[in-house]
């Protein structure tokens, strides 16, 4: 009897748990895979990063209408704020940058997530 009890509670255990893998939210990155310990980690696609918790929050993409050659995290010393902002070097040297243009969607994502939102730089 005890043994059946077993194997009952191991199979509602199983069958609770689910599929690790398809509850498992990661950003465009990464994708979701068992480690070899079995624990399932968010794991890079093709660059180097570490193994990151499943479901944390997936920042928006920085939308650019023309292209950008990075979309940096930058302090804007005009505003006195830091954003996420489109950047154009050229030569090793800073041709033009500009916010994000999907605003809308950035602003909703801070209202869910405010402990996110980048501090405001400091004046000197």
């Amino acid at each position: 009897m005890k043994t059946v009890c077993f194997i009952f509670a191991a199979l509602a255990v199983a069958l609770v748990k689910g599929d690790e893998i398809s509850d498992c939210k990661c950003n465009s990155l990464r994708e979701p895979r068992k480690d070899p310990d079995g624990i399932v980690r968010c794991h890079a696609k093709r660059v180097f990063l570490l193994p990151v918790e499943c479901n944390l929050p997936i920042y928006p993409d920085c939308t650019c209408s023309e292209p950008a050659t990075a979309k940096t995290l930058t302090p804007d010393h005009e505003t006195n704020r830091t954003e996420y902002s489109c950047t154009k070097y050229g030569h090793g040297k800073l041709i033009k940058k500009w916010p994000c243009e999907n605003e809308d969607e950035w602003n909703k994502f801070y209202e869910e997530y405010p402990n996110l939102k980048p501090l405001t730089t400091a004046t000197v």
